[in-house]
This record gives structure tokens, C-alpha cells and sequence, in this order.
């Protein structure tokens, strides 16, 4: 199975109608891993895939309601989308504003067990999202 038809039966599967743009704008964040919607307009562009800026938005915004994708939110004031639905942490590089995947399960069990044995009152709590915030050290 390619990814056009991975993706084909993953929208489908999620409740999505599996149409060319969304096929394209997620396969545009599959190779981005982290972007913002306007990397995934520029990742399209000259591609085959007539997607204008605002359906790029819109596609987006269906991804994350559909539970396929989630939004990051960084210092930059920038959206970014992330193609990793699974519970994980982030590392965060302040100068670059680049997101990459920091898989570390038991750092995020343990912030969950201390929210949950201290849960904050007044407040229902979903989920842990961590992000560390840093930058590149040389030689790395």
C-alpha cells in the first residue's frame, strides 16, 4: 500500500471524505512532521495538488477535530500541526522555532500521576502536553 492510499483509508476510516486536497496536505505534513500551515502551503506548492491557502486552513482544522493531527503552540506565535497523535513530549529550539518528537513515556506518566493525585481545583484534567524549551548546543 502507497501513502496516497494509506492516507485514503486513514481519512476514511477517521469519518473524512478522502478528497485529493486532504490526501495532499497530509501527506505535505507526514514529510514536515511539525509545520505550520504555511510550511504545508509552501511544501504544496508547484505540486499537482491545487490547494489554495485557506483550504489548507480549513483541511487542517478537519484533521484536528477528526483527532488525526494536533496543534502545537509555540513561543514565536506561530500555529504548528503535529502528524504524532500519540501521547509525547516535545523539544522545543527557540532560536530556530523548530518542534521535534522527544519520546520519553516516563516523563509523561509521571507528570499525569502527580495531576491526577494533585488535581488542580475547579479544572478537569485531559491530558499532559509537555514541551521543553531550549536550543541546539554546538556539535549536536
Amino acid at each position: 500500500m502507497n501513502n496516497a492510499d494509506s492516507t485514503e483509508a486513514m481519512l476514511k476510516a477517521s469519518g473524512l471524505k478522502a478528497t485529493a486536497q486532504r490526501i495532499a496536505v497530509y501527506d505535505a505534513l507526514r514529510s514536515l512532521g511539525h509545520a505550520s500551515a504555511d510550511a504545508v502551503v509552501a511544501a504544496l506548492d508547484g505540486s499537482a495538488a491545487d490547494v489554495s491557502v485557506a483550504t489548507v486552513y480549513n483541511v487542517l482544522d478537519s484533521f484536528v477535530d477528526a483527532g488525526l493531527i494536533s496543534r502545537r503552540f509555540s513561543s514565536n506565535s506561530k500555529m504548528y500541526y503535529d502528524i504524532t497523535t500519540a501521547p509525547h513530549c516535545h523539544l522545543y529550539d527557540e532560536d530556530t522555532h523548530d518542534i521535534v518528537d522527544y519520546d520519553d513515556s516516563g516523563l509523561v506518566g509521571i507528570v499525569e500521576s502527580y495531576i491526577r493525585d494533585h488535581r488542580p481545583e475547579g479544572f478537569e484534567f485531559s491530558g499532559v502536553d509537555i514541551q521543553i524549551v531550549g536550543h541546539k548546543t554546538t556539535g549536536q
